[in-house]
């Protein structure tokens, strides 16, 4: 119980604190370091907490479909 209360403020804390897609958008440098680091902790099998590589996910889907459209217009 008492590490169960450790463990949800910490969380909450992350999933606080992590980049929104848009930020990722803006910002490649951050981008590229965010999915190095997910791509990294997926490798060595450790629990990913956090919105971090979801939004970093999502912000290189939206990358890519934005120099996409680019090209095509």
């Amino acid at each position: 119980m008492k590490k169960l209360l450790c463990i949800i403020p910490t969380v909450l804390l992350l999933s606080a604190c992590s980049p929104s897609v848009q930020d990722y958008v803006d910002d490649p440098q951050k981008l590229a370091e965010a999915i190095e680091s997910c791509m990294k902790a997926e490798m060595e099998g450790k629990e990913i907490v956090g919105d971090q590589c979801k939004n970093a996910a999502q912000a290189q889907k939206q990358v890519m479909k934005n120099a996409l459209n680019g090209l095509l217009n």
